[in-house]
């Protein structure tokens, strides 16, 4: 037992002589230094990056190395050093860069990741066919094991989890329901982003609060390596029928400003043309960082999505901000992080005589410190976070309303609760490195509820190299959570309304991974996966007793299958998931909406010439539950039914009982998307032109049925009825570097 402590906590910091290695960076086609490359050390947690000029240093112990470089703008190259017996080796390193970047999603993958982490960058998401402009969580929807089972409503589903079992992180700060237009875009603007990490298991120790999965984000960094007095500059434009955008980055010295922007215009082109649309949204992301000394570094983060309609009756408004401030200092072999945030989430709504009035609101108010310890083969990191949360629901909306449609089935007219609860956790993790073939990596989280109840996790993760081609993966790891909706609602609708737990629920996730590079240029990547449910909840659909949350269990287990080409003018991915998910509520076992059983998704590009791109995206998976009525009866004087339809009120209406469980499924769903890219560079800037279609062939991909509609003057009309995802729907748009 000592000994397996000793392994654990040791740091393995020898006293060996060293070689430097001094290095620099160019484009081989034109000598041109890259800066921001990413320099790491197989075998090892060792890495810089390179400066503006293209220069880096890299000092390690006399032995021999492989040394990785990586560009999101070039291909990757590995390099053999033999470092035995020499103080100092230059090198000069001469990339590819990616001009046949094709339409594919081209998952990133590191040599620390295993299978259950997809690195996107925005290059391959911007390539991809997509509704008016490209969007981040709609390009998620294509991985395997992640499901959007509507599409208005951009909230994935992960390897069978429920949709409010999801994280969204920005710049290490949660985002709650990051969406416009009620979920049929995502509110994060794609130019402003720089990188995209999915978690679908094994998740990082500094993440807690979700059991399915992570989607973290982060806006571009400044490279302080190698200072200079010449001000660097990037400025993105980008023109849709939707939006038009635009990001700016500067650094100066020792500061880095980045700014973007996106909105909406159909509000002010249709006000032209006397046929105003009272709604428009927009977004912001501002960031700051400024290099104080050689060891200290700061860093400011705004962040705001808002969407606005404006009726006769009422005025809505929905969205996010947050504030960040982070503190960093670099020492030698330690990294400490002193990170302090406020975040909120808003759904208001404004009638006249204070009817229909509408106030929804979570608060997060976080302090975290963190230090990371590195070693050549070992990295220890120990972090502590305080939380307070704040939820807020308050709403009074008429009679006439038909509120589950608004909400969802079994909310009442008339609702206010508030909540509050202190989280404060202390985590641990700890990787390390041995015969240069295993990575070993534990963690250990402790969490304190309210002061009152602890709650202790526990994870573990080996990554075995078998060859340089070859590598198996292994993690086990309980998860918690501590707010959910445990109801969806359906597009359009607002956003399920989510509430503190009186217990929290869990998961145990086991994975077992195989990657492999057998076919030079072509990857393949198998994860299977068993997810159990120790405690769920759902929301009770009756309104006295709203909002009761039952509890209940389950299981996910699942495979995925990836396998794609990254190279060369023709790339492409293909994907496959197979699923079993059930949830047991008071002894009855079924499937919950959100389960899809098969699912395969492929991209594919090709490149002509070297300015046209052409791009296709397909989804074909089953179809979603089939909920057939039972029987139905008529009233007068109603306010709603269950299929969310309006009344007149000086007549019968007809209701159906719907059945609970169901076990049919509607025919499977198929969508082709097409998308054409032209490439214009003049002496100024460059800029493409590109024009796309979704679901080509029209085809129609029920979502449920209206019954009301369906049964419509006592005949059967499956036009009137089915409820239907995307039509046929073109776009064109164009985008602008500068």
């Amino acid at each position: 037992m000592k000994i397996i402590l000793i392994l654990l906590f040791c740091f393995n910091i020898g006293l060996t002589q060293n070689t430097i290695i001094r290095g620099n960076v160019v484009n081989q086609y034109d000598n041109k230094p890259i800066g921001y490359v990413n320099i790491s050390v197989e075998g090892t947690f060792k890495g810089t990056f390179s400066d503006l000029n293209g220069n880096f240093k890299i000092e390690l112990p006399h032995g021999k190395y492989v040394l990785d470089f990586y560009h999101v703008s070039f291909y990757r190259k590995a390099l053999k050093i033999n470092a035995e017996n020499k103080d100092t080796i230059f090198i000069k390193i001469r990339l590819k860069e990616k001009t046949e970047e094709l339409g594919v999603i081209n998952v990133e993958a590191h040599k620390e990741e295993g299978l259950s982490k997809f690195t996107l960058n925005p290059i391959s998401i911007k390539n991809l066919p997509a509704l008016g402009e490209p969007d981040v969580l709609r390009t998620i929807g294509m991985l395997p094991g992640i499901t959007l089972t509507n599409d208005y409503k951009l909230q994935p589903s992960i390897n069978g989890g429920a949709p409010d079992q999801t994280e969204y992180i920005l710049d290490g700060v949660e985002v709650f329901y990051p969406e416009h237009l009620r979920g049929l875009f995502s509110a994060f603007n794609l130019w402003a982003i720089d990188e995209v990490n999915v978690y679908t298991a094994n998740f990082p120790a500094k993440y807690y609060g979700r059991l399915s999965g992570i989607i973290e984000m982060n806006t571009p960094k400044g490279n302080f390596m190698n200072v200079s007095d010449t001000l660097s500059k990037k400025i993105h434009a980008n023109i849709s029928l939707l939006t038009t955008s635009f990001t700016s980055q500067f650094q100066w010295h020792n500061s880095f400003v980045a700014i973007a922007g996106r909105r909406t215009y159909l509000d002010l082109i249709s006000a032209l043309a006397s046929h105003k649309i009272p709604y428009y949204f927009y977004d912001t992301n501002i960031k700051w960082e400024q290099k104080l000394n050689k060891k200290w570094k700061s860093s400011l983060s705004f962040f705001a999505n808002n969407d606005k309609a404006k009726f006769e009756t009422s005025t809505l408004s929905w969205g996010n901000k947050f504030f960040r401030l982070e503190l960093t200092n670099k020492q030698k072999y330690y990294y400490h992080e002193f990170f302090i945030s406020t975040s909120e989430y808003f759904s208001n709504s404004v009638g006249k005589n204070k009817i229909n009035n509408l106030s929804n609101g979570i608060f997060d108010n976080s302090i975290r410190y963190e230090v990371r310890k590195n070693a050549s083969k070992n990295i220890s990191l120990f972090g502590a976070e305080f939380k307070h949360l704040s939820i807020k629901h308050s709403w009074n909306l008429s009679e006439e309303l038909n509120v589950e449609k608004l909400l969802y089935r079994g909310a009442p007219h008339k609702f206010s609760k508030s909540q509050k609860a202190n989280l404060f956790r202390t985590y641990f993790s700890n990787s390390f490195i041995f015969r240069n073939k295993f990575l070993l990596s534990v963690k250990f989280d402790c969490i304190l509820f309210n002061l009152r109840k602890s709650y202790s996790t526990a994870g573990l993760s080996l990554d075995y190299k078998l060859n340089n081609k070859n590598r198996l993966f292994f993690s086990i790891g309980k998860n918690y959570q501590f707010i959910a909706a445990g109801s969806q609602g359906i597009e359009w609708s607002l956003n399920s309304p989510l509430f503190l737990l009186v217990s929290p629920i869990n998961d145990l996730i086991t994975t077992f991974g195989f990657h492999s590079q057998i076919i030079p240029g072509i990857l393949t990547k198998i994860e299977v996966y068993n997810k159990k449910f120790g405690s769920i909840v759902r929301m009770d659909n009756s309104i006295k007793n709203y909002p009761k949350l039952e509890y209940g269990i389950g299981k996910a287990i699942g495979l995925n299958f990836l396998i794609e080409k990254r190279t060369g003018r023709i790339t492409f991915q293909l994907g496959y998931s197979l699923l079993n998910n059930v949830v047991k509520f008071n002894g009855l076992t079924y499937h919950p909406d959100w389960y899809i059983p098969n699912a395969l998704k492929g991209s594919i590009g090709f490149r002509f010439g070297k300015t046209w791109l052409f791009t296709s995206a397909v989804t074909y998976r089953s179809g979603l539950l089939y909920y057939k009525p039972s029987s139905s009866f008529f009233s007068a004087g109603s306010n709603g039914d269950y299929e969310y339809d309006n009344f007149d009120f000086n007549r019968l209406h007809e209701h159906f009982i719907i059945e609970k469980y169901p076990t049919a499924r509607f025919n499977p769903y198929f969508r082709l998307d097409l998308s054409l890219k032209k490439e214009y560079v003049t002496k100024y800037l460059k800029w493409y032109l590109y024009i796309q279609v979704l679901n080509v062939t029209n085809h129609s991909n029920p979502l449920r049925v209206n019954w009301v509609n369906f049964y419509s003057n006592g005949v059967g009309s499956a036009e009137k009825g089915y409820v239907l995802n995307l039509p046929l729907l073109p776009s064109v748009g164009a985008e602008f570097i500068f």
